[in-house]
């Protein structure tokens, strides 16, 4: 809405949109990454 009122092109709304994908699905993949273990590493501190 904020941007249709500013007249901005779906163009340039698609590309912010994609650049907001990594934050929108984190939910989904952040349980993966917290179930991998490397030595070198340690394992992932959840808060």
């Amino acid at each position: 809405m904020i941007f249709a009122s500013n007249n901005v092109s779906y163009d340039k709304q698609a590309i912010f949109s994609f650049a907001c994908y990594p934050y929108a699905i984190k939910l989904l993949w952040a349980p993966i990454v917290d179930s991998i273990y490397y030595e070198k590493f340690g394992r992932r501190k959840s808060w």
